[in-house]
């Protein structure tokens, strides 16, 4: 599973509750790497308006709600810097993704 939140998301609703302006994953790329770790090359649509209304990031989850991060501390699994207003869709890459064992599913 794959989730790419908006910067102004409402928290705790399901994406077919929370309405436009939502962001869309287009299109995934998933490419394991020589040393077992991963790297996401995602494709997001999202209306930007600006730094009040943009895609702030992805997520690599597995099923069962799990988020992969490339750091623990990390807010999302690929942090979206700035608003990608005249940019759309656009892709942007994660490296170093464990995916745990026994995990055949994102």
């Amino acid at each position: 599973m794959l989730r790419c939140t908006p910067s102004s998301h409402q928290q705790g609703l399901s994406p077919s509750k929370k309405g436009r302006g939502d962001a869309d994953v287009l299109y995934v790329k998933a490419v394991e790497n020589i040393d077992g770790n991963w790297t996401f090359h995602v494709t997001v649509s999202h209306p930007d308006k600006g730094w009040d209304d943009y895609a702030d990031g992805w997520d690599v989850a597995t099923p069962d709600g799990t988020v992969i991060k490339p750091e623990s501390s990390a807010k999302f699994t690929r942090t979206l810097l700035h608003p990608h207003v005249n940019e759309q869709p656009f892709t942007r890459s994660q490296s170093g993704i464990i995916i745990p064992t026994g995990v055949t599913n994102v």
